[in-house]
């Protein structure tokens, strides 16, 4: 499907004032994502993109042009942890973990809104120290001050194991609405907030 085909398609509905793009990893064709953008900004309809932060450069040169960035930030940005979740050899790990890091470096100096996402899989990353880990690395990369200015947030999100492609992930269990509840107010954050079936997308705990 091509870029005028999208925008063809938006300009059918005036009710819509917004577009996001979602994956698979959209900057993957960052060309199309930036003109998409382009467009949009031209029908004056707000754009955000969601990413896994493995981009850094591609998503450095699309700043200009988005409102919102979503990114995922997996698990403690520690190798072997963002591996094990990944799937990506120890090897190979530490370069995706860099690659996460420039992003988001890049994200808390630009103008866009920024939501840090990390979905709480039981067992990988379901403890008060993963998710605190990853709050402290995010303090030191400038989230403090993106946040304070309403500009960024963390967002506990649910996993949901019907959609994990691994048969081991997909036998974990669900965490209950109140169990991530009772886990967020360990983590010490500010602007967080919890996106769970039973509490709606953004709930703050």
């Amino acid at each position: 499907m091509d870029v005028d085909h999208v925008v063809e398609r938006l300009a059918r509905n005036p009710l819509i004032t917004a577009v996001k793009v979602t994956g698979g990893e959209p900057l993957l064709q960052h060309e199309a994502l930036q003109e998409l953008a382009v467009k949009a900004k031209e029908r004056e309809l707000l754009f955000g993109v969601d990413t896994n932060g493995s981009l850094p450069r591609a998503l450095q040169g699309l700043l200009p042009y988005v409102d919102l960035v979503s990114i995922d930030v997996k698990a403690p940005l520690i190798p072997e942890r963002y591996g094990a979740i990944t799937g990506v050899p120890t090897s190979e790990a530490e370069e995706l973990v860099a690659k996460v890091k420039e992003s988001l470096r890049h994200l808390f100096k630009s103008r866009v809104l920024v939501d840090v996402r990390t979905v709480v899989i039981p067992g990988y990353t379901s403890h008060p120290d993963d998710l605190q880990s990853i709050v402290r690395d995010l303090e030191e990369l400038g989230y403090v001050e993106k946040a304070e200015r309403g500009e960024a947030s963390y967002t506990l999100a649910e996993y949901v194991p019907a959609n994990a492609r691994s048969p081991s992930f997909r036998s974990l269990p669900y965490m209950t609405a109140k169990e991530l509840v009772d886990l967020a107010k360990k983590i010490q954050c500010k602007a967080l907030y919890i996106s769970h079936r039973g509490l709606g997308y953004r709930y703050k705990p």
